[in-house]
C-alpha cells in the first residue's frame, strides 16, 4: 500500500484510477487518499455501494465481481464511457480462507484462487489492452507477505498471493 501511495503522490496531473475492493480496509483508504489528492477515483465492490469521500471529488463506486468476466467487462465499459481511459489499476480485491489444508474443501480452495489469483489476472488482461491503446498506464497489485512466507492455516491464501507475485514479476518483464 505504501508503494501505491508514494507512486500516486508523485504524479503531477490528475489520473483516472480504478481501485478494486474499495468497500473496506486498504482499498477504501487508498481510494479516499487518491480522491483527496485530486484524482478521479472509481472504487469497486461485489455489492452495490453508495459513493463516498469528499463531495467535491467523491470515490464513485461501481459493482464489480472480479471473478466474473461479464462483471469485469460491464464495469470497465462504465468507466471508459465516462472518462475514455483508465490510467491506473490498483488490484486490491481479495478474500481470505482460513483453515488447515486437510480440512479445506477443493471448492473452497478453488474459490480462494478464483478471486485472489484469477480475478486479479482477469483485471490485468482486461485493462492492459486499454492502456496499450493509449500507450500509457500503471498497474499496481496489492500483495501480502503471505506470498513470500506461507502461513499455517492459510495455505490456500498464501498460495494465491504467491501466484500474484509470480504473474506480476512476469508482467513487469513482459512490459519492459
Amino acid at each position: 500500500m505504501q508503494f501505491a501511495m508514494r507512486f500516486m503522490s508523485a504524479l503531477k496531473t490528475p489520473k483516472t484510477v480504478l481501485v478494486t475492493g474499495a468497500s473496506t480496509g486498504f482499498g477504501r483508504q487508498i481510494a479516499l487518499a487518491l480522491s483527496a489528492a485530486g484524482h478521479s477515483v472509481f472504487g469497486s465492490s461485489r455489492s452495490a455501494m453508495a459513493d463516498f469521500g469528499d463531495s467535491g471529488n467523491p470515490v464513485r463506486m461501481l459493482r464489480l465481481d472480479i471473478s466474473d468476466d461479464a462483471s469485469v467487462r460491464a464495469c470497465l465499459r462504465q468507466i471508459t464511457g465516462r472518462t475514455q481511459c483508465i490510467d491506473v489499476l490498483i488490484n486490491n480485491a481479495g478474500v481470505g480462507l482460513a483453515g488447515a489444508l486437510e480440512d479445506c474443501t477443493q471448492a473452497e480452495i478453488r474459490w480462494q484462487m478464483e478471486v485472489n489469483f484469477f480475478g486479479t489476472l482477469r483485471m490485468i488482461q482486461q485493462v492492459l489492452p486499454l492502456m496499450r491503446q493509449r500507450g500509457a498506464g500503471r498497474i499496481i497489485t496489492i500483495g501480502s507477505m503471505a506470498g513470500h512466507a506461507s502461513l499455517p492455516y492459510q495455505g490456500a491464501y498464501s498460495a494465491s498471493k504467491s501466484g500474484l507475485e509470480a504473474i506480476n514479476e512476469a508482467l513487469r518483464l513482459e512490459l519492459r
